[in-house]
């Protein structure tokens, strides 16, 4: 799970990506999101760790694609709005998926932090869909 600085630096790297079309260099993600370069290559290393970017050469990343698991839980999502016209609760994810509570939570937290979704907290019933697969 990433702490607030972590996941607001990895909201600059994906609007860079859409931007440019890849992950910057470190001095443009240090002007982009305001920290120090020293800063910058401790949150892509803390990133690289928890697995939501790969090293792929010599200062440069790319975010690990989202797992099938994901994306198969953001199509049932969906289809159980299409079908429905509401959300889906996550008891009724789990039963879905056939996936445990933690399985299902994990995968919206990973939606959540590339864009995908939008989970309001503390409502239930309240997942917005922000990109279609």
């Amino acid at each position: 799970m990433l702490n607030k600085s972590q996941s607001d630096f990895l909201k600059v790297i994906v609007k860079c990506i859409n931007e440019y079309g890849h992950i910057p260099s470190s001095n443009v993600l240090s002007e982009k999101s305001n920290v120090t370069i020293q800063q910058v290559n401790t949150y892509l290393r803390q990133l690289t760790e928890k697995k939501y970017l790969e090293k792929t050469g010599r200062g440069q990343y790319q975010l690990v694609e989202l797992h099938e698991n994901h994306l198969d839980l953001l199509r049932h999502i969906i289809n159980f709005m299409q079908k429905h016209k509401y959300c889906p609760s996550n008891k009724e994810l789990t039963k879905l998926t056939g996936r445990d509570d933690q399985e299902v939570n994990r995968s919206l937290k990973m939606l959540q932090q590339y864009e995908y979704v939008q989970v309001v907290p503390n409502k239930g019933r309240h997942i917005y869909i922000r990109k279609f697969v």
